[in-house]
């Protein structure tokens, strides 16, 4: 099941505070804790006990609108047995914004975390490709 966070949290209250209570991420880490606390995006994939998937899950992330931040948390669970394939994609935001001659572009901010729960006997294979424009400020967690 693919879901965004919100929807896993209006489904199923009691799984999202278990899944997304933390702990996966170093508490001395500010950025990991900042998106933490003040993630506004979410994407959360449950694979069930034996199920392998054979095609990668993609998670496209839209970025780069100037002036603005974009805070995002994947929160992936693979039960005993299971198989899955991750790619995420960072895309930039269109339009870009052209300022005049000598003006800088506003720069942007992306911080994503992905924290992942693997089953005993559990593969999980995860890739990103990122495409960011140059005024934009990126910082992952895994």
């Amino acid at each position: 099941m693919l879901e965004s966070l919100t929807a896993f949290r209006h489904r199923d209250p009691e799984g999202f505070r278990r899944a997304a209570g933390g702990g996966l991420l170093p508490e001395n880490d500010k950025l990991a804790q900042l998106t933490l606390a003040l993630w506004s995006e979410g994407a959360h994939a449950h694979i069930p006990d034996g199920v392998r998937l054979e095609r990668p899950i993609v998670l496209r992330w839209s970025l780069g609108r100037p002036g603005s931040a974009l805070l995002s948390r994947t929160l992936i669970e693979l039960g005993d047995d299971a198989e899955a394939k991750v790619v995420e994609e960072l895309v930039p935001f269109r339009p870009q914004i052209v300022c005049a001659e000598g003006e800088e572009v506003p720069q942007a901010l992306f911080t994503g975390t992905s924290e992942v729960r693997v089953g005993a006997g559990s593969s999980l294979s995860f890739a990103s490709l990122q495409d960011c424009s140059l005024d934009q400020i990126a910082f992952q967690h895994r």
